[in-house]
């Protein structure tokens, strides 16, 4: 919500009944200048409803509604583990079947470690320890993580299979972010490495959901490490990269001579990608339209590899 004096006030209804209450909205310093305000313990049935925003007040915008699903899932002994960092996998959140987890058979097939329905057994990768096995297609897990500080991540996974054509996604607050392949690595206690890299995380807490997209292979844990910018091809000194004008009102030009193929994307200062150009050749000269965009500040960002390249443009 954004406002420019205080006293605003707004409610939901659901099929006509007001369930939140007034909501005050805050003087948040400007039409563009956005601040999250919540409304808790909201009951719903399930089933098709519809949803009413009534304003009680004039003089307010409203950017997005976000509605999140409360229940008993917590992290496992209580920690939040924080990225940078390891999660090991067998150390899922508590809450249960549909809440923490989904596990297509009952009990736990390697009967070690934990007392539900997920398959779990003595591990002998490096570190020992234990692994998700027996896994089917469609099973998942979640994980309550805490990202220290906002950035583009490396997601690391450790798995084991012998059998070809398996995959496993990754889920960040109910968002897939990308799937990565699980190689043949020659038996179940064989580890290989695979990585999702460039996954942008916001500082605070996340819901990381790892989603079983076949049958048949292990997982040990997984690690998240931050992606550093590196100079090289990426030095602005250099003149590979240029990006013109800045402040930008009706186009945005940016033009680079970076070798091989590259991604390019603008992001809204609430992290939401307005453009994207993925495996595009680094050798390149774009005009944006940045006419219809709201006033406000975006990032260009611009990935070959590892490498990144940002910039902060101010649109008028």
């Amino acid at each position: 919500m954004a406002a420019i004096a205080s006293g605003k006030i707004f409610h939901i209804e659901f099929d006509g009944v007001n369930v939140t209450g007034p909501i005050a909205v805050p003087n948040t310093g400007g039409w563009q200048t956005w601040a999250t305000v919540k409304a808790q313990n909201i009951q719903l049935s399930a089933g098709n409803k519809i949803m009413r925003v009534v304003f009680e007040t004039n003089e307010m915008n409203l950017n997005f509604i976000n509605a999140i699903k409360t229940n008993n899932q917590t992290p496992y002994n209580g920690v939040i583990i924080n990225l940078p960092g390891k999660v090991e996998a067998e150390n899922y959140d508590l809450g249960g079947q549909g809440e923490a987890f989904n596990e297509t058979t009952p009990g736990n097939t390697g009967a070690v470690y934990r007392n539900d329905a997920v398959d779990i057994e003595a591990c002998t990768d490096a570190g020992g320890g234990f692994n998700l096995g027996w896994i089917d297609a469609g099973e998942w897990l979640e994980y309550t993580v805490n990202a220290t500080a906002t950035s583009n991540y490396r997601f690391n996974f450790r798995v084991a299979t012998p059998m070809a054509g398996k995959t496993l996604s990754l889920l960040v607050d109910g968002v897939n972010r990308g799937t990565v392949n699980i190689p043949v690595t020659g038996g179940w206690q064989n580890w290989a490495t695979v990585s999702l890299n460039n996954i942008t995380l916001n500082q605070g807490q996340h819901i990381i959901r790892l989603l079983m997209n076949g049958n048949e292979f292990n997982v040990n844990y997984f690690d998240a490490a931050v992606i550093t910018p590196k100079t090289g091809m990426f030095d602005q000194s250099a003149a590979a990269i240029r990006i013109y004008p800045n402040p930008a009102n009706e186009l945005l030009f940016i033009e680079s001579a970076i070798e091989g193929m590259v991604t390019l994307a603008i992001f809204d200062s609430f992290g939401q990608e307005i453009l994207k150009k993925e495996n595009i050749s680094g050798n390149f000269s774009e005009a944006i339209e940045f006419k219809s965009l709201l006033p406000g500040i975006y990032m260009v960002r611009i990935v070959a590899g590892e490498e990144i390249f940002t910039e902060r443009i101010v649109k008028q």
